[in-house]
């Protein structure tokens, strides 16, 4: 399982919502595909790195805590029988998460970081436990503060 945000426009997720589970899985495809629209991979990091931010796997997102929005979005295409999860996080949504994500503190994170704790909550992926928790740090700070920094400038630049 990866994860990967995608910047669209209010327009174009106006015209996903009503797809079923194959249409809109295919539709998002097209969409990361075509250069002009900004996405990120975070690979197989998203579970560590919400548990990370909030000490609670993101299989267990925490409504209204920002830094959890800012991993697993605000609102879910809802598909019982679908294996993607894809969700959504509105413009005007973006402002707080923003925020948190600009004054989560990382040194304060570090010190109390236990990634044997993550083993037993059975963190994904369960192998990464086994990392050097000073080596992994550092993997899952770049794609933050990248993805903090790149949802900032679009949001300024061109309020979407």
């Amino acid at each position: 399982m990866i994860a990967g945000f995608l910047m669209i426009s209010e327009d174009t997720l106006e015209s996903l919502m009503p797809l079923g589970p194959k249409d809109l899985s295919d539709r998002i495809i097209e969409i990361e595909e075509n250069p002009e629209n900004e996405n990120m991979d975070i690979d197989k990091l998203w579970d560590i790195l919400h548990a990370f931010l909030t000490g609670v796997s993101a299989s267990k997102p925490i409504e209204g805590d920002r830094l959890s929005e800012a991993i697993v979005g605000t609102h879910p295409f809802s598909y019982e029988s679908h294996a993607d999860f894809i969700t959504c996080t509105e413009h005007d949504e973006l402002p707080e998460i923003i925020h948190s994500m600009e004054y989560f503190d990382w040194e304060v994170r570090k010190k109390e970081f236990n990634l044997k704790e993550f083993g037993r909550k059975r963190i994904y992926p369960t192998g990464i436990c086994k990392e050097d928790p000073k080596a992994l740090i550092p993997e899952m700070e770049k794609p933050f503060d990248r993805f903090s920094n790149s949802i900032r400038k679009r949001y300024v630049k061109n309020g979407i």
